[in-house]
């Protein structure tokens, strides 16, 4: 059937509705929610068993959804036996002529599962976030929160109209600039604080020949301390003006500022391939940071309660000390990897949080783990953390550990520890 609009009415001859209208946004604007409105509907902590939902607005099957003020959403109470999954859901009911914000409830289970999202072609919701409601719990911590906008189970609003104008590729030019200055500011500063090791790069870079006038430059201004300075530099040459007589076209000028700060990246990698002493985090321990976002934590003493938490600056981690891992010393760490630790005592709550722990490998110095040592980690790993032991069961159950060393909120893959000569029973 041919449809369109929109006409003047004459004698009632045009008559329109609330589809005809939305329809018009067809192929225009794709649905989601919109990512510069509001507080994109963020899902946070309530009082005891709620979530609060910010501020937004979204875009579904043609029509809108808007919150103007903080929401409130209780959540059922939580199961005596097991854990569930609930999802917070934006979404446009046109059987009902509704639409809202609200949870839906998931089953409890002891691997409990995403609740089934209603979807057809008069009813779509979005998932804003994925609750993990733990048994007998009475509150709901940020941990237990995993966001799911920008992901294609809610996504953000898009327009297939490109923008042409030059100005808009500049801004958006101007602030991959920016990006790469902040990307490389912890860095940087890594850099001025070991000008030994960079003064003798020059022996250590025949591979990168082709770059040596590069690098050499680099050096010059590290040495100097004048690197930050530098890349201020860069930039202003790089955005001060977004024509130039030297090149006929806007693409070009890009294609040539993008190869020239390719070139300062990868010198600036070559650099950071070398051995960085990072800050010291105990007593008797040196903590060494590499380029292949590996920190390494070698000594005689023990590591700091809380001493590296909520870093993001490392995925894999080595730990070899003749001490303790103290209580939360690594929380928090949501770009963690995998870990390797070999200590006398693994603390209380040490990797609380490690979204993306896959696994850990305890060695066979430890005498003592705490409780709760991987509490909410391993969030985004299907079959749970791999826990590795490096010596014998009989070794491995000699080892004291606290009545939940485990913790909660996390899932050990196939319930066993590996030891060298089978598995030991969680």
């Amino acid at each position: 059937m041919v449809e369109y609009g929109f006409f003047d009415s004459v004698d009632h001859d045009r008559v329109y509705n609330s589809k005809n209208f939305s329809d018009y946004f067809e192929g225009l604007i794709r649905d989601g929610v919109y990512a510069y409105v509001g507080d994109k509907f963020k899902v946070s902590p309530g009082e005891g068993i709620s979530v609060i939902v910010g501020t937004g607005r979204a875009k579904i099957l043609n029509r809108y959804v808007k919150n103007t003020s903080l929401l409130p959403i209780d959540i059922q109470a939580a199961d005596s036996l097991y854990p569930r999954i609930d999802a917070i859901v934006v979404g446009i009911d046109t059987n009902e002529r509704i639409g809202a914000i609200k949870s839906i409830q998931g089953v409890p289970g002891e691997n409990p599962q995403n609740p089934e999202i209603p979807s057809d072609e008069n009813v779509l919701y979005y998932v804003l976030a994925y609750i993990r409601i733990d048994a007998n719990a009475a509150n709901i911590s940020f941990e237990n929160i995993r966001d799911m906008r920008g992901t294609s189970e809610c996504p953000w609003v898009t327009s297939i109209l490109e923008p042409i104008d030059g100005s808009g590729i500049a801004d958006q030019y101007r602030a991959m600039i920016d990006r790469f200055e902040a990307d490389s500011k912890e860095l940087i500063d890594k850099l001025q604080s070991n000008k030994e090791i960079i003064n003798n790069l020059n022996s250590q870079v025949e591979e990168i020949q082709n770059l040596r006038q590069l690098v050499d430059g680099i050096v010059m201004n590290i040495t100097q301390g004048g690197i930050a300075q530098m890349l201020m530099e860069v930039k202003a040459a790089r955005t001060s003006s977004i024509s130039g007589d030297e090149f006929s076209t806007l693409s070009e000028r890009l294609d040539s500022d993008f190869s020239y700060l390719k070139k300062v990246m990868k010198a600036v990698d070559v650099i950071s391939s070398y051995t960085v002493v990072d800050m010291e985090k105990g007593d008797d321990i040196e903590s060494n940071y590499y380029a292949n976002n590996t920190l390494r934590i070698n000594g005689t003493g023990s590591i700091d309660a809380s001493a590296f938490e909520h870093r993001e600056d490392f995925s894999a981690l080595e730990v070899n000390i003749g001490g303790n891992v103290g209580v939360g010393a690594f929380g928090g760490c949501t770009e963690l990897n995998t870990a390797s630790v070999n200590c006398l005592k693994i603390g209380s709550n040490a990797f609380m949080g490690c979204s993306k722990l896959s696994s850990i490998t305890i060695g066979k110095n430890v005498t003592e783990i705490g409780s709760g040592i991987l509490t909410g980690s391993g969030f985004y790993i299907p079959n749970g953390v791999r826990i590795m032991y490096a010596g014998t069961t009989t070794e491995w159950n000699a080892i004291t550990k606290a009545e939940n060393w485990i913790g909660y909120g996390v899932t050990v893959e196939n319930g066993v520890v590996i030891c060298t000569d089978g598995n030991a029973e969680v």
